[in-house]
Formats: C-alpha cells, sequence, structure tokens
C-alpha cells in the first residue's frame, strides 16, 4: 500500500519543528492598538521601566499592491542595537498590521516590554545570547 507523502514519518517531525518554532514568536497585537502606520517611535523597556533601545520610524516606502512599510533602527545606552519594521497591507477592504522586532546586545533572558508611541503592545524575553525578536500582528481597527 503507497501512503501519501504527507504521512510518511520521515515528513512530520521537520513540519512540527516549523510549527512549534514559529509560533513561539508570532503574538496577535492587543485590540487596542493604534494604526501602526502613523507610529513614530518604538521603545523597548526592561522590568524596572529603563529604556534598553529605542528608535525612530522612517518615511513609509509603498510596496507591491497595498503594502507599506517603515522601519526603524534601534539602539540603546548600554550598546543594544536591532531594527523594528511595520508592515500594513489592505485586502477586500481590511487592513492587516504588523511589526517585526529583532534586538540584540541586551542582558541575557531579560524581559522587554515593547512600547509604541506610549502604549505598550507586547512583551518579549532575550534568550542567553542576548537576543530576542517577535513579530506582533493583527487588523488595523478592531
Amino acid at each position: 500500500m503507497r501512503m501519501p507523502f504527507a504521512f510518511m514519518p520521515a515528513a512530520i517531525p521537520v513540519f512540527a519543528v516549523v510549527l512549534v518554532t514559529a509560533a513561539e514568536n508570532r503574538v496577535v497585537l492587543p485590540a487596542n492598538t493604534k494604526d501602526l502606520a502613523f507610529a513614530s517611535a518604538i521603545e523597548l523597556k526592561d522590568d524596572s521601566g529603563q529604556v534598553v533601545a529605542s528608535g525612530t520610524f522612517g518615511e513609509a516606502k509603498e510596496g507591491a499592491g497595498r503594502e507599506r512599510e517603515r522601519k526603524a533602527v534601534l539602539s540603546g545606552p548600554r550598546g543594544a542595537t536591532g531594527e523594528a519594521e511595520v508592515e500594513t497591507r489592505t485586502a477586500e477592504g481590511q487592513t492587516m498590521q504588523e511589526l517585526e522586532i529583532e534586538v540584540k546586545g541586551v542582558a541575557a533572558g531579560a524581559a522587554l516590554t515593547v512600547w509604541v508611541d506610549g502604549q505598550e503592545i507586547g512583551s518579549l524575553i532575550a534568550g542567553s545570547g542576548g537576543e530576542a525578536e517577535i513579530e506582533l500582528f493583527g487588523p488595523v481597527g478592531r
């Protein structure tokens, strides 16, 4: 009896690992998140409320279709560096937004909160090498 490729035992573990890894760093934005296409400042703060890294979003770049993209270079007083990128795209009357953040040079295991224009919208934890990343996503205007 021939089995379809999708059910072959060797294929299942690889697929499961990809799902777990992707799920760890992809988080839904809070319902009250403002339209990030108009955001100006981003800050990553530690448990004590101190800014670990911050940046200012640049001008929007138009992409394919109805996509817009803005980036901010992150830097901090103790050497943290990174990048934040906002993407918005409209399809079938619904605008979705995404905020991707990558930072390095923070304390290993540090719990960081993400603030955009004074609104807390997420959190992440740095790994043992002092690096962290997260992708926050959701519709605009919920």
